[in-house]
């Protein structure tokens, strides 16, 4: 009973599609950044440079239509979302280069014969836990706002009005 309330309100909240979506581009971040970097070798930074662009229209697309059901203005929320995307791709990069550059942060993991660094990793890890504590309530609360479709939906009944 408790986890079946608990299930219910996690949905009407949209947090379980948030989730989901969050965990599948999680998923997808990480291996593009582990596929680019040692498949690859780009460096960490131009790896997390070309992998953000396709995720980040991704998480706008499923958010936008699947967990929050926005019906809004979608260039409004586009802008809104890229800025917050914007902010996000540039702490990302700043946070990779500040620790894989600056602090030259490793965590080796032997594999076969030789030890690789995989600290790039667990230094992504850390800024997405950071990103998607922020990101839940942005979203929620000013790019996919119901409050901000009424107040639109308002905006243009008065503009018709007023052009009347």
């Amino acid at each position: 009973m408790v986890l079946k309330k608990l299930f219910l309100h996690l949905q009407s909240t949209r947090f379980l599609q948030y989730t989901i979506i969050g965990s599948s581009a999680f998923i997808l971040d990480y291996g593009s950044l582990f596929l680019f970097k040692e498949v690859f070798n780009l460096n960490p930074v131009w790896a997390v440079i070309v992998n953000q662009p396709p995720i980040i229209l991704y998480v706008f697309l499923l958010n936008k239509y699947w967990s929050f059901n926005a019906q809004g203005n979608t260039i409004n929320q586009a802008i809104k979302f890229l800025l917050l995307m914007l902010w996000n791709y540039l702490f990302a990069i700043v946070w990779m280069w500040f620790w894989t550059k600056l602090v030259d942060t490793s965590f080796y993991i032997a594999i076969g014969n030789e030890q690789k660094d995989f600290g790039y990793m667990i230094i992504r890890f850390i800024n997405i836990i950071l990103a998607v504590s922020w990101n839940f309530l942005l979203y929620k609360y000013w790019i996919y706002s119901t409050k901000t479709q009424k107040a639109q939906k308002h905006q243009n009944t008065l503009s018709e009005a007023l052009e009347n």
